[in-house]
C-alpha cells in the first residue's frame, strides 16, 4: 500500500538529482549565492546544471535572474538552471553561445527566446527554445546502465516519501523523455521499486516504444506470472495538451 503520484516526470526527476538543488532558494540574492557557490568548487569550464527554484516564491525580487546576473556569479562555466515547473530556463551567456542564441537567433516556436529592448537574449527561454543548449551539454547519463542507476535511486527517494506508483508523463517537446527499456530492465532485475504507469504524447509514440518491448497483453502477463514484487505495468495511456501551466506565462487565457 502507498500514494500514487499521477503527474510526474520519472527520468526527469532521476536526472535532476544530479543537479545543483535550488529548491530552497527564497529570494533571488539567495539563488545566485547558491550559484556562486558551487561555481568555486566546480572546475572552469565544466556545465553547472540547476533545478528547482521558483521565483514566484522569492521575499526580494519576484522575477527570474538575467544572463547578467548569471554571469556575475558564474562567468567562467555555462550554467543553466530550471524553474521546478521544467517550462523555463534561464542560462547565461557561456550556455547561450554554446547554443548558438545571440542577437538575431530566430527560435523555432516564436516566443520562446526571451530578448530585451536591445535585441540581446536576457537568458530566458521556454519549452523547447532549451533543446540546442540542452544537445551541446555532455550527458551523464548516456548508458542504459548509469540511466537505471539513476532511475533506481529516483525510485527509492519516492519511497521515503511513501510513494509506490507513479504516472511518469513523457514530454517531448520540453526535453522530458521516459524510456521504457530503462524501466523494464530495472523489472526484470527485480530493481523497480514503485509502479510505474507510462503516458506517452501521442498514439505514434506509443507504438514505437512498445515494439521494442512487446505486446500490452505478452508485458501483462510476462510481468505478474513472475510475481507480484515489483508490478510493473505499462498502460497506453495518451497526454492531451492544449496550453501550457499558468505560472511559466506562455499560457494564452481567456476571461
Amino acid at each position: 500500500p502507498g500514494m500514487i503520484d499521477t503527474h510526474q516526470h520519472l527520468f526527469a526527476y532521476a536526472r535532476d538529482l544530479l543537479k545543483l538543488n535550488l529548491k530552497g532558494a527564497g529570494s533571488k540574492k539567495e539563488l545566485l549565492e547558491m550559484i556562486r557557490e558551487r561555481a568555486l568548487h566546480t572546475p572552469e569550464g565544466e556545465w553547472i546544471l540547476g533545478t528547482g527554484f521558483d521565483h514566484e516564491k522569492f521575499t526580494d525580487q519576484k522575477e527570474l535572474p538575467t544572463r547578467e546576473e548569471l554571469d556575475q556569479v558564474c562567468p567562467d562555466h555555462p550554467l543553466i538552471i530550471t524553474r521546478y515547473c521544467l517550462h523555463v530556463n534561464v542560462a547565461n551567456s557561456l550556455a547561450l553561445k554554446a547554443g548558438g542564441i545571440g542577437r538575431g537567433f530566430q527560435a523555432k516556436v516564436e516566443g520562446t527566446v526571451e530578448f530585451d529592448a536591445n535585441g540581446e537574449p536576457t537568458g530566458t527561454l521556454r519549452d523547447q527554445a532549451a533543446a540546442d543548449i540542452i544537445a551541446a551539454i555532455p550527458d551523464p547519463l548516456a548508458t542504459l546502465e548509469r540511466k537505471k542507476d539513476a532511475v533506481e535511486k529516483a525510485c527509492h527517494e519516492l519511497n521515503s516519501h511513501g510513494l509506490t506508483g507513479v504516472h511518469a508523463i513523457q514530454g517531448i517537446h520540453c526535453n522530458l523523455p521516459e524510456y521504457t527499456d530503462v524501466y523494464q530492465a530495472l523489472a526484470d532485475d527485480e530493481r523497480l521499486t514503485v509502479r510505474v504507469y507510462l503516458a506517452a504524447i501521442s498514439v505514434q509514440d506509443l507504438g514505437m516504444r512498445w515494439s521494442n518491448t512487446g505486446s500490452i497483453s505478452c508485458m501483462w502477463m510476462e510481468i505478474w506470472e513472475e510475481g507480484q514484487r515489483f508490478c510493473f505495468l505499462l498502460i497506453p495511456m495518451i497526454r492531451i495538451s492544449q496550453e501550457s501551466p499558468i505560472t511559466p506565462r506562455r499560457s494564452w487565457i481567456r476571461r
